[in-house]
């Protein structure tokens, strides 16, 4: 079993895996991304459990849960392919976040 993905081992399992440092451009990393997210979208359309990880017999894991991380995990690679420090990013939203009214002052979504 392998550890919780940092942002250097998801650097290194996407080269590793061949997914690393390539030459596609920006948008067409994020039209994967899309891509995850539409698969989630069409298994909870289908029905699936949004809590519920599948294995299939030859071992693989499925479900919507699998389809959110392989979404995060095409985003992790995007970030390291593109320079962008995920991880600071994610702590200044998440700091400004804190300080934002309750629903951004919205009474409605």
């Amino acid at each position: 079993l392998h550890s919780f993905p940092t942002r250097r081992s998801s650097d290194l399992w996407a080269i590793e895996k061949g997914w690393g440092i390539n030459k596609r451009s920006i948008l067409e990393k994020l039209a994967l991304v899309h891509g995850e997210v539409s698969e989630i979208s069409n298994a909870l359309r289908d029905g699936e459990s949004p809590r519920q990880i599948l294995l299939k017999e030859d071992g693989i894991p499925e479900g919507v849960p699998i389809e959110i991380a392989d979404t995060i995990m095409r985003l992790m690679v995007l970030c390291a392919e593109e320079g962008i420090d995920l991880e600071a990013a994610m702590r200044a939203k998440f700091a400004y976040n804190w300080t934002r009214l309750h629903r951004h002052g919205r009474t409605s979504f």
